[in-house]
């Protein structure tokens, strides 16, 4: 069967510039000749000429390039499948996603990578299998240093391929070991407690060879081990600010484990981590000095997710207990922004303290009773790895800078499909803004965003509706969406440096913490 299906391949193969440049050259040599030794009626030359003009034309538009469309793309489309190339769906198309598996097939194969599939193309994907993809090889280079920046090759297209599987590289596949695909190993170093220096050895390419799946967690965290020189290079006063290393990187994976750091993972000690670390000495009733002491360092090691959240400021009833504990983990500065918003509604009389006790429990519950809040099913995103910002002020490593969120994020690998969250209408379809691609739905007096959505926005004689291919999804604007449908899927459209859900919520026109509809 395969043999009928790829059999168009041998027949519609073109010739290459230098074969029809030659061809040309000699056909209009001898058509000359024949004509000027008189042996050739002027009539015969114009129709030999004519049928080599109209052949030429064939041969070049034999060649398959974007914006084609048949039987003959269909086939190229399951062949880049087949050796997993191409994720589309099969359309018979030649958009910008064949285009690119093209280029991607093209690179491994050292060919030009123009996204044309000419003869040369053709050829190779006739003598490919489906067992010649390009492997992880631990063995890679005979070179004890592997492979690192300024290299290229079909084993750097190797590399970002596994890498781009496993949900680490977002960029393009080009065999170039640059900048991009540097920043990507080192991420996927620090998730398996390896050395994050950039460099694909051999222990490194051996882990990513025996790795499989969309199993990127961004809060992936090697333990933190409070034996580990404590005072950072001898200096007894600790970790502070300006220190970096491998101890540095310790601090910041815990404290972001644990709710308080929200920055990227450097090994640097700078402001943000300061302010994360003097944040979890003030709900540890620690003397908040910005600086990782003996003290310190030995109440982070033992404190986990469950505990995290816990204060000793307890007022107005607020009272903690072993028994009475979030639905979710939070740490102190997430449930004080839940008080704030549940005092500025009118439900919660309390202190803003960040412990919660039986009043802000209370609260929340009333909150929920008087707007049919149901958050039996809290399913938001398949495959859901962690929060990775919450609502309220946050430090952007875009701007660079403490910035308003008013949203949720949720971590998820891309493509994950995102479920909507209660029976609504959709009122908005948008890719324009720094959301990204959105849907905005209307469920009493929520208004539900969805930003970062894979896909795109397109219209036709019906209206606006959601494009993303292979997904299964038919969403449109006006259309009644009840909880726990699948609207859409985990992307990178927009302002973003990551895959994530960001789902803002409004109530009664003004954005609030969706932790509280989160919270049971």
């Amino acid at each position: 069967m395969e043999s009928l299906t790829y059999s168009n391949f041998s027949y519609i193969q073109p010739l290459t510039n230098a074969e029809k440049q030659y061809l040309e050259q000699t056909l209009v040599s001898f058509l000359s000749l024949f004509y000027q030794l008189k042996k050739i009626k002027p009539s015969i030359f114009v129709l030999l000429i004519t049928c080599f003009l109209i052949f030429n034309i064939t041969v070049v538009d034999a060649a398959l390039k974007q914006g084609d469309q048949g039987n003959e793309v269909s086939s190229l489309q399951q062949k880049l499948q087949q050796f997993g190339y191409f994720q589309g769906k099969i359309t018979g198309y030649f958009g910008s996603q064949t285009e690119q598996a093209v280029k991607r097939f093209q690179v491994t194969k050292n060919l030009i990578s123009d996204g044309i599939v000419g003869n040369s193309t053709f050829s190779a994907l006739n003598n490919s299998s489906s067992s010649s993809n390009p492997n992880i090889n631990p063995n890679v280079n005979t070179n004890i240093q592997g492979l690192k920046k300024g290299d290229q090759g079909n084993e750097v297209t190797a590399l970002q391929q596994k890498l781009q599987q496993l949900g680490y590289f977002q960029g393009k596949i080009t065999g170039y070991f640059g900048s991009q695909t540097e920043v990507s190993l080192k991420q996927f170093q620090r998730a398996k407690n390896l050395t994050a220096d950039g460099v694909a050895g051999r222990n490194t390419l051996t882990i990513l060879s025996n790795s499989s799946g969309n199993n990127f967690n961004p809060n992936s965290t090697s333990s933190f081990n409070n034996n580990s020189n404590q005072n950072n290079n001898s200096n007894t006063q600790g970790l502070k600010k300006g220190d970096q290393g491998n101890e540095v990187t310790a601090l910041q994976q815990k404290l972001q484990q644990l709710g308080y750091f929200q920055g990227k993972i450097t090994g640097y000690f700078g402001s943000q981590t300061e302010a994360s670390l003097k944040q979890f000495q003030r709900a540890k009733n620690l003397t908040a000095d910005g600086i990782a002491g003996r003290n310190t360092l030995g109440v982070l090691s033992g404190a986990n997710l469950n505990n995290s959240s816990s204060t000793n400021n307890n007022h107005n009833n607020n009272t903690q207990s072993s028994n009475l504990k979030p639905s979710i983990n939070l740490n102190s500065q997430q449930i004080k922004t839940v008080q704030e918003y549940l005092k500025k509604l009118g439900y919660y009389n309390g202190n803003l303290d960040g412990g919660y006790g039986t009043n802000t429990h209370n609260s929340l519950l009333q909150f929920q009773r008087n707007n049919n809040v149901n958050n039996n099913n809290r399913m938001i995103v398949e495959n859901f790895q962690s929060y990775t910002s919450s609502f309220g002020s946050r430090y952007s490593s875009i701007s660079h800078r403490n910035e308003s969120h008013n949203g949720l994020d949720f971590a998820a690998p891309r493509g994950s499909y995102i479920r909507n969250w209660s029976t609504g209408t959709v009122t908005e379809l948008s890719d324009s803004t720094a959301c990204g691609t959105l849907i905005r739905i209307q469920s009493g007096n929520f208004e539900h965003v969805y930003c970062h959505l894979q896909g795109s926005i397109k219209t036709d004689s019906n209206g606006a509706y959601l494009n993303d291919p292979g997904s299964g999804l038919n969403i449109r604007k006006g259309q009644t969406i009840s909880a726990g449908t699948r609207i859409g899927r985990v992307g990178m459209t927009g302002r973003t440096t990551g895959p994530h859900l960001h789902w803002a919520l409004k109530y009664n026109g003004e954005f609030i913490d969706p932790f509280l509809v989160l919270l049971k």
